[in-house]
């Protein structure tokens, strides 16, 4: 296997295609600059932590990097409902690149080469390998492409314009003109940065300081926590001083000039977009967020700009605490080319050329963790198909890196992706809390977690299971209510309690669990420790408190397994399905999945289609069924 670019896709990837037995070369333009975080040098967030949760519990190691490298880690929401809270950490950058750099050297099957890719190398409408600028070919029967913003990139300052991927490092300009060649479809995406500041020139004393948890919670099911030290951020606001000057600036913009040809985020967007989308809001929220442990530069989380450098100054001088602060890297835009939307499949291959794949910001997507996820589904269906096994295709209802390669699928526009909770329909499923027991099976029967994981899953689950049990028996006697606080409840069981949500209600079923003496003696020897079982504890007060809820969820889950496991029989004639459109019935016939799961994951087609073949599958079983009982179908 070959994988162009050693960012977060690149770097998932590689390990998870060596991880089931591939050879790897994995290239890279500078084998220094892997695992790059050219914007805030943070991971997770909200539906992005779940997504870094998923990776960990398939043998990624995205998470594991974030915790180790952690300089402030905070659990985002906690006010709000379970579905969506999430970690979120500052890591240091220098020592998330080495951390990273430092695995792909000693993974076993994974072979780090620094080069520039220049050519894809194709023969009969399948891949061959890559040619380096060098000359050097590399032939190999899979390739995944994980370019980030180097296809084409170009950057921009003001109306100042220069060829770069990021932080000015060199675009893959040839590669870029090598994939349309060969009748691959690229558009125009642009995303952008924020500048970042001298540390010591920051006034953070007039500013608002956010401190990180304590003790900090953890990406990692089987890592250990975040060691530490860590550093606080700091929270300020724009105003009408600083509005007026991002105006005043908008015609050396290349946003609002014209000269960027390229489509940004909407969820994401630039200090200039948001002041004159937005110009009934009197101040935008900033956070000056630590680069690293040594803690000389900030990140200005909330002011990506591409405005001129004399530009950025003003605006700063503007910003309260940063009157004085010195730019020691200036944000900027950067444009690049990706994947044409409708040319992936579900595995996250590219449809017409055997053997190549891609992840992450080449498929539209933006973010460390969007791009982690995807280069770790391609790099496992990369092995699986060369090896003829069935592709790994992960549900809506069964984990936010489903939905996400469903979106990127189905359902992307013409703009960067970007996760969301509210995109996931099933959101009180696909929790952060409970990632392990949803996909830690899988990665295990894959190959790529290994068994010690999947017993530590299966332990902590079973004591959920008896957690739950114990609180939907155990009655509250006047003792207890007494000592809780809690009047009118005597003779209510502890899930009864839990439900009704007052108070501190964890801390006071947590009391209530030391004492229990109904319990399985290894888990009560544990939660007297303050063992894994705390992890058992908060899962299961989750499913007491939405135990409702989480019952309709599954039963719609499960009828959604079911119509997806339906085989698709051989010789159905597709054009013959009502309602299924021309291009669907096409590509279905082109194709012949073997399943309504395989159907659903071809570009090309849509959710619908998929309603059209489930319901003629149907059909087709009554008509057979009645045939059976010799009645005339």
């Amino acid at each position: 296997m070959i994988v162009v670019g050693a960012g977060h896709a690149g770097i998932e990837a590689a390990l998870a295609a060596a991880r089931l037995g591939a050879d790897v070369i994995l290239v890279n333009t500078d084998l220094e600059d892997v695992a790059g975080m050219p914007c805030n040098p943070s991971v997770g967030g909200v539906g992005k932590g779940h997504l870094v949760r998923e990776i960990d519990t398939l043998g990624g190691v995205m998470g594991r990097l974030a915790d180790r490298t952690s300089i402030g880690t905070r659990m985002l929401n906690t006010s709000r409902g379970a579905a969506v809270q999430a970690p979120r950490a500052q890591c240091d950058h220098r020592s998330y690149r080495q951390a990273a750099r430092d695995l792909l050297f000693s993974t076993d099957g994974v072979h780090p080469l620094q080069g520039h890719a220049a050519e894809l190398l194709t023969d009969g409408g399948s891949v061959r390998g890559v040619r380096l600028e060098t000359g050097i070919e590399l032939l190999a029967p899979g390739v995944i492409l994980c370019t980030g913003t180097f296809l084409a990139g170009e950057i921009f300052v003001g109306l100042n314009r220069f060829p770069g991927g990021r932080d000015n490092a060199r675009p893959a300009e040839a590669l870029s003109e090598s994939l349309r060649r060969i009748g691959v479809g690229l558009v125009r995406l642009k995303t952008g940065t924020s500048p970042r500041l001298d540390a010591a020139t920051v006034e953070t004393d007039r500013l608002v300081r956010q401190d990180p948890d304590d003790p900090p919670p953890r990406f990692s099911f089987t890592g250990p926590p975040p060691p530490g030290p860590f550093l606080p951020c700091f929270v300020t606001h724009t105003g009408g001083t600083a509005h007026e000057v991002i105006r005043n600036g908008l015609d050396r913009s290349p946003l609002f000039t014209g000269i960027i040809d390229g489509i940004g985020p909407r969820y994401c967007p630039s200090i200039e977009d948001k002041v004159v989308r937005f110009p009934h809001h009197a101040e935008h929220q900033l956070f000056l967020e630590p680069t690293g442990l040594d803690g000389d530069e900030y990140y200005v989380s909330g002011l990506a700009t591409s405005l001129p450098y004399g530009v950025q100054r003003a605006i700063l001088g503007a910003i309260p605490g940063l009157e004085r602060a010195w730019i020691t890297r200036p944000g900027y835009a950067v444009v690049y080319d990706c994947i044409e939307p409708g040319q992936l499949r579900g595995t996250l291959a590219v449809d017409g050329i055997g053997g190549l794949y891609a992840a992450g910001q080449a498929c539209g997507s933006s973010g460390y963790e969007e791009a982690a996820a995807q280069g770790l589904v391609a790099g496992v269906n990369a092995v699986l198909e060369l090896d003829g096994r069935d592709p790994f295709l992960l549900r809506r209802d069964q984990a936010y890196i489903g939905v996400l390669v469903d979106d990127l699928v189905h359902r992307w526009g013409s703009e960067p992706y970007r996760i969301f909770t509210s995109r996931a329909e099933h959101r009180l499923l696909l929790r952060c809390d409970n990632a392990d027991e949803r996909l830690t099976h899988l990665g295990a029967e894959l190959g790529l977690v290994d068994r010690s994981a999947a017993r530590r899953t299966e332990l902590k689950y079973r004591w959920r299971d008896a957690l739950v049990r114990w609180a939907e028996t155990r009655r509250l006697k006047r003792s207890d209510t007494e000592r809780i606080g809690v009047s009118g409840m005597e003779g209510a069981t502890v899930a009864d309690f839990v439900r009704r949500g007052e108070g501190d209600y964890p801390i006071i079923v947590r009391e209530l669990v030391l004492v229990a003496d109904s319990l399985p003696r290894d888990l009560a020897d544990d939660l007297k420790g303050g063992g894994p079982s705390q992890e058992s504890l908060a899962v299961a007060l989750v499913d007491i408190r939405y135990a409702g809820y989480l019952e309709k969820e599954k039963v719609s889950s499960e009828r959604r397994t079911a119509l997806y496991r339906l085989a698709i029989p051989d010789g159905i004639n597709y054009k013959r399905i009502l309602g299924l459109r021309r291009e669907a019935a096409e590509r279905l016939a082109e194709r012949r999945p073997r399943s309504v799961a395989e159907a659903g994951s071809l570009p090309g087609v849509n959710p619908p289609d998929v309603t059209c073949l489930v319901s003629h599958l149907k059909r087709l079983v009554n008509v057979r069924g009645r045939k059976g009982k010799g009645r005339k179908a």
